[in-house]
């Protein structure tokens, strides 16, 4: 079917319809002059390539492989409308059935190109927030996007103290959306030593330490049930909320954290000194002002971490 034909199920709509209200009006059915017969064509068609998804997708990224061309001298006009682009494909792509179709209309490539070269940061935002949500519970496209240079883009992105704070922060989730619940996607993860750089992070840089530790957790979290990989974060884990007490900034996601050591990590999978320290920042939680249940989970952190390892 070409671009330009209707698909047959909207004309048979379209009469059902007609049918309908001819048979409650018991009119005579006419036939359709010439005139006639193209302005219904017409209305047909930019119905159609309203509502179709996979039209709708194969027009915007037309457009956009347009602007990648580019990229990197965007008027402010140029912005405006890919931005446009941009929200639109973000909707289109919650459904994971247009996967196969976005990347045969160079969809990673359209990503790539602007993520390398383009100057504006909420587009490079829009983006990577795009990846999250097309690699979000999609299998598919974790898997395609691991073998594409996308993967370690979006990770040389997340470390880049160069670059702006919200597009870091939109690849760290891009990042996390890649590998969770994938394992091929967290074993080239690890091969990039993509632990360690994130875990720089939490260590370095008091803006984004908070929302990287939980990432790193969010993603040993979704190893719970794997017997391999199960316990191969739990000591960077441990290591972030270290370091995230020591700092002593108030972050929301130390709460997160805090809970999935208590609930998953045993002193017994992490080495006495980190055990140690652990327990240090437990006790300094409970001299601070802490409430409701997050003083209970300190406390079974306490009593969990308190035993020595044998030997």
């Amino acid at each position: 079917m070409s671009s330009d034909e209707i698909p047959a199920h909207y004309w048979k709509n379209l009469l059902k319809l007609s049918t309908s209200v001819q048979g409650e009006t018991q009119e005579i059915p006419k036939v359709l002059d010439e005139e006639s017969r193209k302005w219904l064509e017409d209305v047909m068609k930019s119905l159609v390539n309203n509502v179709d998804p996979e039209r709708q997708l194969i027009s915007i990224m037309s457009s956009l492989k347009c602007y990648a061309a580019s990229a990197g001298d965007l008027s402010e006009d140029d912005v405006d409308k890919v931005l446009d682009l941009v929200d639109r494909l973000d909707m289109l792509l919650q459904c994971a059935d247009l996967t196969k179709l976005f990347v045969s209309n160079c969809g990673l490539i359209v990503l790539e190109k602007f993520l390398k070269d383009c100057k504006d940061d909420e587009i490079n935002v829009g983006f990577a927030l795009i990846i999250s949500t097309w690699a979000e519970n999609n299998p598919i496209g974790q898997d395609i996007l691991r073998k594409s240079p996308l993967f370690s883009l979006l990770l040389d992105i997340a470390v880049d103290q160069g670059k702006a704070k919200a597009l870091r922060k939109s690849a760290i989730t891009a990042v996390s959306a890649t590998i969770r619940s994938h394992i091929p996607s967290f074993e080239d993860f690890l091969a990039l030593n993509g632990h360690l750089k994130l875990a720089e992070i939490v260590r370095n840089e008091v803006e984004l330490a908070g929302k990287t530790a939980r990432t790193l957790t969010s993603i040993s979290f979704t190893l719970n049930d794997d017997e391999k990989y199960r316990d191969s974060l739990k000591p960077t884990v441990c290591e972030c909320y270290v370091e995230l007490v020591n700092k002593n900034v108030p972050v929301d996601e130390i709460d997160y954290i805090r809970e999935y050591i208590s609930s998953s990590v045993e002193p017994s999978q992490v080495d006495e000194n980190l055990r140690s320290q652990v327990l240090d920042c437990v006790n300094a939680e409970l001299g601070r002002e802490i409430e409701g249940d997050n003083i209970r989970v300190l406390q079974t952190l306490r009593r969990k971490f308190a035993i020595r390892q044998a030997g």
